[in-house]
């Protein structure tokens, strides 16, 4: 099972990636990764047996997706470990008074080691939470925030959860810039072209016009150098450099 790259000349078959959040965007690279369709048909024929290593870990998931559903299907449960936009909700210990109850609104829900998989959606804004009781609590909630080095990540998350959650302005997800996006477009496109057998030449075509491409010799051009560049970065991508979606890029 692998998603079908087929229409990759076709520029407007990725315009559903200025959309995305960087989870969907690190998922369309993921599902694109050999070596992850076969760990899903492994999985997937094995439902049944027991004992046997859930490798969804492997790929910073919580639960194997299959690779054929693009990202504005079937939602992705990252793993906290790897995704600090991923909120761990759990109830309030009676540390805490008063306890104020929160009905936080969830759509698809989903069971894994980790606890119950949820999608709560507030007009524009997509977040993803782990319910640590294996259930949606009825009372008061807490947020579970590791202090580590993406512990700023996971307030910035928590503070724009909580303005949706309160109906305020959220302010939009800083770990991706415009400018980003459009380089992971092109790098989507240029490895998808490789995948299907395209040569250098005939991806460039597709990416700058072919107009542009014929107007300097083709051995020595930048565009050239270009295009191998955006597959050669897709193909990181698509290996296991996809995470870096997931983080922002701070200062040491």
């Amino acid at each position: 099972m692998q998603p079908d790259t087929s229409q990759w000349r076709v520029k407007e078959s990725y315009d559903y990636l200025e959309r995305l959040p960087p989870e969907g965007l690190a998922w369309e690279f993921l599902r694109r990764n050999m070596n992850y369709q076969r760990d899903y048909n492994l999985r997937k024929s094995e439902r049944r047996s027991r004992g046997k290593a859930d490798p969804a870990k492997e790929w910073g998931l919580q639960v194997l997706v299959d690779p054929r559903e693009s990202a504005l299907g079937k939602p992705v449960c990252w793993s906290p470990k790897v995704d600090p936009a991923v909120l761990v909700i759990t109830r309030t210990p009676d540390l805490f008074e008063p306890k104020i109850p929160l009905d936080i609104p969830v759509t698809l829900t989903q069971k894994s080691v980790g606890g119950l998989n949820a999608v709560s959606v507030f007009d524009d804004c997509v977040f993803n939470v782990i319910f640590a009781a294996r259930s949606k609590p009825t009372g008061a909630c807490t947020a579970l925030l590791p202090i580590d080095e993406d512990c700023l990540s996971r307030i910035e998350t928590l503070t724009r959860f909580w303005r949706a959650l309160h109906g305020r302005t959220v302010p939009p997800d800083t770990r991706m810039t415009s400018q980003q996006r459009r380089r992971i477009r092109l790098m989507m496109q240029a490895f998808d072209g490789r995948a299907n057998d395209a040569t250098y030449r005939e991806i460039a075509d597709m990416i700058y016009g072919a107009s542009r491409v014929a107007a300097d010799a083709w051995k020595t051009s930048a565009l050239r150098d270009g295009t191998i560049a955006l597959v050669k970065d897709g193909k990181a991508m698509v290996e296991g450099e996809y995470l870096q979606f997931l983080k922002h890029r701070r200062r040491k």
